[in-house]
């Protein structure tokens, strides 16, 4: 298959968020077209044909159409090509691995939590994001334990077992410090107290022992934790819920809808477990309302 510019783009935006659908490839690499989406599929088609990606049989619901769609994932070949074309030894270290059905739902909600991010960092020139890991991101190809295998998977003891596994994490560089910012994207599947008590005791051991310096070496030595919901109410029902637990202070938490491009840094979207909405960032002096 001829690699055209267009065909590259979207081997390396599904390469950069993991997993895509064609709703969410069309509006990244597509975002001027104004079509019913059928040339956007076809493309795909040819560039699965010619194993620059892989797509999923299981068909799950997409988020941005609320139709059936499939899955795009990378492929050995398409990776080896980006590696190649972009001199970038990087995407060798991306995983192939057919996602598990059960998982893509949510996957695909990080991807589009990912593209949000990308956005607020690209309309402004203050806070730079830096290095986002994906859950599945790996470390060591050859490794079969996961601790070893994937680069977020934090084993903190054996016994009794303890582990951080968060669903996302990025560095934002303000002023030269780094600060890290792990992600818990809730979809109101699991109640929020079941959510808190699963999720605390790593993160506070994760603090508590430094290791988030074991992904992030130059970061400062505090993170926080962002937790997405669905909506307000239930945003406010795991904000009570991570409110009993320890480190309560680590976590802000937001609704899905009032997060924008606009508002993801500098707007008071982000809830502590008690108190008022604080911004991401505070921003030094602005200019027309962007840092």
């Amino acid at each position: 298959m001829l690699v055209t510019p267009r065909v590259l783009d979207i081997v390396r935006c599904v390469a950069h968020y993991g997993v895509l659908t064609a709703a969410q490839i069309r509006a990244l690499c597509y975002p001027n077209i104004q079509s019913d989406g059928s040339n956007v599929r076809s493309k795909l088609r040819d560039i699965v044909d010619g194993k620059l990606l892989q797509r999923t049989r299981m068909q799950v619901v997409n988020p941005l159409s609320a139709l059936a769609a499939p899955v795009y994932f990378s492929s050995p070949l398409g990776l080896e090509t980006l590696a190649c074309q972009l001199n970038d030894e990087r995407y060798r270290l991306i995983s192939t691995r057919a996602p598990q059905w059960q998982n893509l739902p949510h996957q695909v909600a990080v991807a589009d939590l990912h593209i949000l991010t990308d956005q607020a960092a690209a309309r402004q020139n203050y806070a730079t994001l830096e290095r986002w890991i994906n859950e599945f991101d790996v470390v060591n190809q050859n490794a079969t334990n996961p601790a070893d295998r994937f680069s977020l998977y934090t084993l903190i003891r054996e016994t009794p077992k303890l582990v951080c596994i968060p669903d996302a994490a990025f560095v934002l560089r303000v002023q030269g410090f780094r600060k890290v910012f792990y992600l818990e994207l809730e979809r109101a599947t699991s109640p929020t107290g079941r959510v808190a008590a699963e999720k605390s005791p790593g993160y506070f051991a994760l603090r508590q022992q430094l290791l988030h310096k074991k992904h992030f070496p130059d970061a400062l030595d505090d993170f926080t934790v962002l937790v997405t919901a669905p909506d307000a109410r239930w945003r406010d029902s795991l904000r009570k819920a991570f409110a009993t637990k320890d480190g309560a202070a680590m976590y802000r938490f937001a609704a899905m809808p009032e997060l924008k491009p606009e508002s993801f840094l500098y707007e008071r979207v982000w809830h502590p477990c008690v108190g008022d909405a604080v911004p991401l960032v505070k921003p030094a002096a602005t200019v027309g309302g962007v840092p």
